[in-house]
């Protein structure tokens, strides 16, 4: 009897597992919960990666190296507070919020003040977009 109830529970867990990390849909192939994102047309860092090892000729290793280093650099400079300009592509800035006042469901919420970060977009990048 033990080992019947324990091979029911290992196939519902199983179940759960598969209902809980597949997508519904008619081939029902298994991904991961990042996927469920409800923005489409989303570049993530493999396909980044895949990208700048094609048109560099190098490999996804140092792609990806490379990738990562230059992120870095871009965040460090900005939280040293330094705006980044690359040119045809855009600006990065810190941009401080104020403290407010929300309202919410009825609800008043008092928001503190924060830091963020505002990108504007050079006029070439804008052009081809448009």
């Amino acid at each position: 009897l033990l080992p019947a109830v324990s091979s029911i529970l290992i196939f519902y867990y199983r179940f759960l597992l598969r209902m809980f990390t597949t997508r519904i849909s008619l081939n029902l192939k298994p991904v991961s919960m990042r996927m469920f994102s409800t923005k489409k047309n989303v570049v993530r860092l493999p396909e980044l990666v895949d990208k700048l090892a094609a048109s560099s000729g190098c490999t996804k290793v140092e792609a990806k190296k490379n990738l990562r280093a230059s992120f870095q650099v871009i965040q460090d400079a900005l939280l040293e507070g330094s705006n980044v300009h690359i040119p045809e592509f855009g600006s990065l800035e810190v941009r401080e919020r104020a403290a407010r006042t929300v309202t919410l469901r009825g609800e008043v919420r008092q928001l503190n003040e924060s830091k963020g970060i505002g990108f504007k977009i050079s006029n070439k990048f804008k052009e081809k977009l448009n």
